[in-house]
């Protein structure tokens, strides 16, 4: 349920209100904040996080003593090795579906140093899926289907993008017309994404490819090159694409909207989105002003650098985050206490919180406490607006900015400018006014009951030229209202 607490003001006139706050001045709504796991490594320096499945599991790779692994890691196994093909030293997991299964590359030879794409799962342990033709081939996606993408050595000795499953094997997703192109990202319809070379420009393109409409150019941010890194469910495309200045952006493509710049952080050029989930998040890494890469995370049009996120003194610095699930667990690679770690993020279950404060605007300056309580004349037309935005000067030094802001006042008494009407009825008085007042509180108690469950309410009612009385005076409470 949600808690609602309510304190009460009556203010001779508004610009006293930012002292009679004092100490008890609403609390800004919580932000997003999380808790961070170091995943470890099998004895060597170093782990990379490269994919998280809906069920928590982690895939990546982590350095042994002599070489580096494949690893899937969860809340109740730790790291798993994975293992190589043939007792190899090197292997690297890209990515998971909801099953469980891995994909990603191992050498297959110890000394001619040769890579396969291989798909693992618990009761099968590592395949090796092959390769088109040549030496070469790497796994980096893998739907809830089984399908798996990647890229793999041709005839021509071009590497092309596959698309392969158990019973159709590795099909070649072709190119946009030059020699090259490899695959990243795969949803549950089967859409397809990376980046293939173009035939009128030497750079590689971001695609989007399904079996309908083959392989599509989602072009770039004016620049001449890009790459398409992630898709959801939704068909959301996220990557990097080069601007007209030939810097690097992270962007956003969907069917309906095209291609979105998703910016970088205040002062530096470069960004690259890395994962996306089906809420539309994103995640990535970005340079701040020294050039120093950071994981981001990118929701309803903000980028916020992650390290901000993270409880104080956490030893880590965030590079970069490479995933992002449903519940909006991130993974990555950072720098703790110095040391290249993989980690995973949770979000914390921190209180929501939610200000609102409410404003009695009267009738002229002279109002007094009884013309509210029993003065006001039947035939009045209310208005009762909610909105969120421009609230006065000497309020707005002491509310955070998404302070819910509710107006109550009279026709003819001059209303706000500035702020969104988000709901807005007109109203002719038929009952006292205290009767009225708790029409408005009603409005108030529908926002309150569309927050998340456990959000703290406080409440706050303040009465604009009610003739200097005292606080005490305001004849109207709010407790037992709502």
């Amino acid at each position: 349920m949600n808690h609602i607490r309510h304190v009460v003001f009556a203010l001779g006139a508004i610009l006293a209100l930012a002292a009679s706050f004092g100490p008890q001045a609403p609390r800004a709504a919580a932000a997003t904040s999380y808790s961070i796991t170091e995943l470890g490594t099998f004895g060597g320096d170093g782990s990379v996080a490269s994919g998280i499945n809906d069920a928590g599991q982690v895939v990546g790779t982590a350095h042994t003593a002599s070489g580096f692994h494949a690893f899937l890691w969860s809340a109740s196994s730790g790291m798993q090795d994975l293992g190589t093909f043939g007792g190899t030293l090197y292997s690297l997991a890209e990515g998971s579906n909801d099953a469980g299964q891995v994909v990603g590359q191992s050498d297959t030879d110890t000394t001619l140093g040769i890579s396969h794409a291989f798909l693992w799962s618990a009761s099968s342990g590592m395949q090796d899926l092959g390769t088109f033709a040549g030496s070469y081939s790497s796994a980096a996606g893998i739907n809830d289907a089984g399908q798996v993408v990647g890229q793999s050595d041709t005839a021509s000795g071009y590497s092309h993008a596959f698309l392969w499953s158990a019973n159709s094997g590795m099909q070649d997703l072709g190119t946009l017309g030059r020699s090259g192109s490899y695959a990243v990202g795969i949803n549950n319809t089967g859409q397809v994404v990376g980046g293939a070379a173009i035939i009128t420009s030497p750079y590689t393109r971001a695609f989007l490819w399904s079996a309908s409409n083959g392989m599509q150019d989602l072009g770039t941010l004016g620049g001449g090159g890009g790459q398409a890194v992630g898709i959801n469910n939704a068909g959301q495309v996220v990557g990097l694409a080069a601007t007209a200045s030939e810097t690097q952006h992270a962007f956003l493509w969907s069917a309906s909207s095209g291609m979105q710049d998703l910016g970088t952080f205040a002062g530096s050029s470069y960004s690259v989105a890395e994962g996306i989930n089906d809420a539309g998040q994103v995640v990535g890494s970005a340079a701040t002003v020294d050039g120093t890469p950071h994981a981001f995370l990118w929701s309803a049009g903000v980028m916020t650098d992650l390290n901000s996120l993270l409880p104080a003194n956490s030893g880590w610095e965030l590079m970069q985050a490479r995933d992002i699930n449903t519940t909006g667990q991130i993974v990555g690679w950072g720098l703790h206490n110095g040391q290249n770690r993989a980690f995973l993020l949770t979000p914390t279950t921190s209180l929501p919180h939610l200000n609102v404060v409410v404003f009695l605007q009267g009738i002229g300056t002279e109002l007094t406490l009884a013309d509210i309580k029993n003065q006001i004349k039947f035939g009045h037309t209310a208005k009762y607006i909610v909105g969120m935005g421009e609230i006065p000067a000497a309020v707005s030094t002491v509310l955070p900015p998404n302070t819910q802001y509710f107006e109550y006042s009279y026709a003819g008494s001059g209303l706000k400018t500035g702020n969104p009407t988000v709901y807005h009825c007109e109203d002719t008085f038929s009952q006292p006014i205290d009767t009225d007042i708790l029409l408005l509180l009603q409005q108030i108690s529908h926002i309150a009951a569309a927050q998340p469950q456990g959000t703290e309410i406080d409440l706050y009612l303040v009465a604009h030229s009610l003739g200097g009385r005292s606080p005490s005076d305001l004849p109207i409470t709010l407790s037992n209202t709502l």
